[in-house]
């Protein structure tokens, strides 16, 4: 069984030999460490994406794998009045770039430095980032960056560089440092904290 138009990192989607289960193969931005299986939303906490799929009417179960995500629903439902509901879950959980589990805390932390440049603020932070530098000069150059397209949502930024350990970024004529530096290091914290994805 499968849709006319997946999302792009679901691979594929298959009634197993349980026609109770439906298997949803899945490219994570974040990949779960191991495999994990939630029957209750009171065992999902430490899953957003489980916790959403067991509030579904008819969901019985979630099992979550590095590769894979199997849904079990009750007997009484069908996978033809189900399976819309739960693709379109998990596809709106997989464009925001969360961990599909939360582990553990990621110790993080971030601290602001000044540059030359006094438009210019430098994040530098305990976790690696990306492999390569990398600069967008404006936003429409962030496709490929959500968490450079999210601090362009900050006002008056006008340019995001990323480097291995830590980000650059550069404020407008109208920009004011004093005003943004704290929430902004407080928001770069709490993504990478969150595992969310850096550059797609």
């Amino acid at each position: 069984m499968k849709r006319k138009q997946m999302h792009k990192l679901i691979k594929d989607i298959s009634i197993t030999s349980h026609a109770d289960i439906i298997k949803f193969t899945v490219d994570f931005p974040v990949k779960p460490p191991a495999s994990f299986e939630f029957h209750s939303v009171e065992e999902a906490q430490t899953s957003m994406l489980a916790l959403q799929l067991l509030q579904v009417q008819g969901i019985r179960s979630v099992f979550i794998t590095p590769g894979f995500i199997a849904v079990k629903k009750t007997s009484a439902e069908t996978w033809e009045n189900l399976q819309k509901t739960v693709t379109g879950i998990l596809s709106d959980f997989l464009d925001s770039g969360r961990s599909v589990v939360l582990t553990q805390k990621i110790p993080v932390s971030v601290y602001a430095e000044s540059t030359t440049n006094p438009a210019t603020m430098k994040f530098v932070t305990n976790r690696k980032l990306i492999d390569d530098s990398v600069s967008f000069e404006a936003i429409y150059l962030s496709v490929h960056s959500p968490f450079a397209r999210a601090l362009y949502d900050f006002p008056n930024v006008k340019e995001v560089s990323i480097e291995q350990n830590s980000v650059l970024i550069s404020l407008n004529e109208e920009g004011d440092w004093f005003e943004l530096s704290l929430e902004i290091r407080e928001f770069i914290r709490n993504y990478i904290a969150e595992g969310r994805e850096i550059i797609s």
